[in-house]
């Protein structure tokens, strides 16, 4: 399978710079090329407001590191990551599911 590695990442961590749950500095851990392919998305009603669920698979080349407590920007969205998975074992790609919420 060809890969269009021809979108540009963020893959960075939260890490806590106070006291308070929302002081956070956002730890870069990588900016790797990815080919982004789109998954069918959901969107539910929340407290009477519509809210809009984007799940997104990211295949980068394979790399150390990268674990689901870490995030993801790309086209001004922050996706949680659900999973990383390497790629039939082989160590050459990582797919990467993440979801954004709008």
């Amino acid at each position: 399978m060809a890969y269009h590695f021809n979108n540009r990442i963020k893959i960075f961590q939260r890490v806590s710079s106070g006291p308070m749950p929302n002081q956070f500095e956002e730890k870069t851990i990588a900016k790797p090329w990815a080919d982004i392919k789109t998954i069918r998305g959901n969107e539910y009603l929340g407290s009477g407001l519509t809210a809009s669920e984007i799940p997104v698979r990211f295949i980068i080349r394979y790399r150390e590191g990268i674990n689901s407590k870490q995030r993801i920007k790309w086209k001004d969205l922050d996706f949680n990551i659900e999973s990383v998975q390497n790629d039939n074992g082989l160590n050459r790609t990582l797919t990467i599911y993440a979801k954004a919420y709008k």
